[in-house]
């Protein structure tokens, strides 16, 4: 991976944070759907790794989203690549931008999976009990 520049790091760090404020609007309602290697993919230091999964813990107990993680066990064939679905909008986010689809009939295919990754997440306590085992095992305890 090619290091970026100070300047850019800042402005992407801004932009996350940016984003997150929907998470608290108390009007909306989001449904996150994680696999549970992504909790097992350390994008840096372990401290960094126990910060995000306590950070993650945290917000599946928020009112506004539904956390839906997809344990290592479960029987599904998943998306290749995330997507967000925004009305009858998907949004596929590549290494080289975003593809919009709006065909009825790709937005079903895109329902269909959507409708699979939820049979097969784990919520609310369960999902946290999951994230904890997880923040167990790197904290070696």
């Amino acid at each position: 991976m090619v290091p970026l520049p100070e300047g850019e790091i800042d402005g992407l760090i801004a932009e996350r944070t940016r984003r997150q404020e929907i998470l608290y609007l108390p009007d909306r309602r989001v449904e996150l759907y994680v696999g549970e290697a992504a909790l097992h993919a350390a994008p840096g230091t372990a401290d960094t790794m126990l910060g995000q999964l306590d950070r993650l813990a945290t917000l599946a107990t928020l009112n506004t989203i539904q956390l839906g993680l997809v344990p290592f066990d479960a029987t599904l064939i998943a998306p290749l690549s995330g997507f967000a679905l925004r009305d009858d909008l998907v949004i596929v986010e590549t290494m080289t931008g975003e593809h919009l689809i709006d065909d009825p009939e790709e937005v079903a295919v895109y329902l269909k999976a959507l409708d699979a990754l939820h049979e097969a997440a784990l919520f609310g306590d369960d999902a946290v009990a999951l994230i904890k085992r997880v923040i167990a095992e790197l904290s070696g305890r």
